[in-house]
């Protein structure tokens, strides 16, 4: 079961064990969710697509994450070391940092993904770093989001196709 817990009732040092200034580190994390948040509101889902951390089964995951879905498109943004399964228990550096709009049902094939507007990674390797890499990411996502009127983000076509896969196959063995 995942567990989400908003980012004013989390530990920075959950998604970066030695933040450096975790001041600055949190700063730039509330800018970054500010950002999603006014994207949220623009699209009339207030109070929706707040960043925040996982925790599944117990473990928290080693970042911070989050996501606003309308029917025919998905919105995220994330900074994370990339483990290799939520029982991988390693810390960065590095983190991945990324924002997405994807469309969900333009020219869709079933087992892939949805079809990029907007996509945003970067490899960071101070925590500093990482977090200002994110508030840039997500008033990248927020300019976009606000370029258009919210009737033309629901507009937008549902998939036709379910996709129930969960992606590529997981590497067996040794987590």
């Amino acid at each position: 079961m995942t567990e989400f817990i908003p980012l004013s009732d989390g530990d920075v040092h959950w998604a970066f064990p030695e933040p450096g200034d975790p001041g600055a580190v949190r700063q730039h994390l509330l800018t970054a969710d500010a950002h999603l948040g006014r994207a949220a509101t623009h699209l009339g889902l207030t109070g929706r697509g707040r960043l925040g951390f996982h925790r599944i089964e117990g473990i928290t995951l080693a970042g911070v994450f989050a996501a606003l879905t309308l029917p025919g498109v998905l919105f995220l943004a994330s900074a994370h070391f990339p483990r290799r399964c939520p029982w991988d228990l390693r810390w960065g550096p590095p983190w991945l940092v990324g924002a997405d709009i994807e469309l969900l049902g333009a020219g869709r094939v079933e087992g892939s993904g949805g079809h990029p507007i907007l996509a945003i990674e970067e490899v960071v390797t101070a925590p500093v770093e990482a977090a200002q890499a994110l508030s840039a990411a997500t008033a990248q996502l927020l300019g976009r989001v606000l370029a258009s009127p919210p009737d033309f983000w629901w507009a937008l076509p549902a998939p036709d196709i379910l996709d129930t896969s969960d992606g590529p196959d997981a590497p067996t063995g040794g987590c």
